[in-house]
């Protein structure tokens, strides 16, 4: 930075103030301690300043947009971004518990893996990351129990550590946009991903309901039920269940008659 600010003629102490102080100045004020050759609002005021403006002189001017790897890069420097990745993948991989299935367990783990690598851009402070971990512990614990609780829990202490993942030095930037993670449309978010949490923790109650309920249909529905004989069994026959034919065979090996229960 030092010799930065002597090549280009600019006011040493006032560079080396921003690398260790944190200063940040607006446009007049870096302008006035010679930070910078001069202010322009826009691409026009600037052409205007540089003599460019005229047809004679006016340049080629190209437009570089970030390419889909670099917006994909800045989608992912998010700090709150990366700690709801992070949550949803490990709810995602609760629900895959359930369900029995393989994909939403590989699209919980791409998540968590997206949100890994966001946290390492940005380089996320610890305190954030132990919150994501607590989070996920009771989250996944809710299998375990099974009321919800530690699920809806799991989810508020996530939430907790998706804007606890904000490095500190952040809050120094003087871009124009705030760098609090507690902006409006994050807010939002974690107040609708709480919700969900009650939503899928009463659907999780229905699928442990349904699983817990007696069958009263088909071969479950037989357990523990007698039949009556309809054709001797010797040890094999066929008995009758609420008017339906099947064919049994007594485990015993011994002989039942037409009309007895068994």
């Amino acid at each position: 930075m030092t010799g930065l600010a002597v090549a280009h003629g600019k006011n040493v102490t006032a560079a080396l103030s921003m690398i260790s102080s944190d200063a940040t100045y607006t446009s007049p004020e870096a302008l006035a301690l010679n930070l910078v050759d001069g202010q322009a609002n826009n691409l026009s005021a600037f052409l205007q300043i540089e003599g460019l403006a005229s047809s004679e002189n006016a340049p080629n001017v190209v437009v570089l947009n970030p390419n889909l790897y670099a917006n994909f890069l800045t989608f992912l420097s998010d700090s709150f971004v990366d700690g709801i990745l992070i949550t949803v993948g490990v709810l995602a991989i609760l629900l895959d518990i359930y369900h029995g299935s393989v994909i939403l367990s590989v699209v919980g783990l791409i998540m968590i893996g997206l949100g890994l690598i966001g946290a390492e851009i940005i380089g996320a402070p610890l305190i954030g990351l132990l919150f994501l971990i607590i989070g996920a512990a009771l989250i996944l614990f809710e299998f375990k129990t099974g009321h919800g609780f530690m699920m809806i829990t799991g989810i508020v202490v996530g939430v907790i550590g998706a804007f606890l993942l904000t490095p500190s030095y952040i809050t120094y930037s003087p871009s124009a946009s705030s760098s609090s993670p507690f902006s409006e449309s994050n807010l939002f978010t974690a107040a609708a991903l709480i919700i969900v949490a009650f939503m899928v923790a009463y659907y999780l109650q229905y699928i442990i309901r349904s699983l817990g309920k007696k069958k009263y249909t088909g071969l479950e529905g037989m357990i523990g039920k007698d039949v009556e004989v309809k054709e001797e069994l010797v040890p094999e026959g066929w008995v009758s269940f609420e008017g339906q034919r099947w064919k049994a065979r007594l485990v015993s090996g011994e002989k039942a008659l037409v009309g007895e229960k068994v």
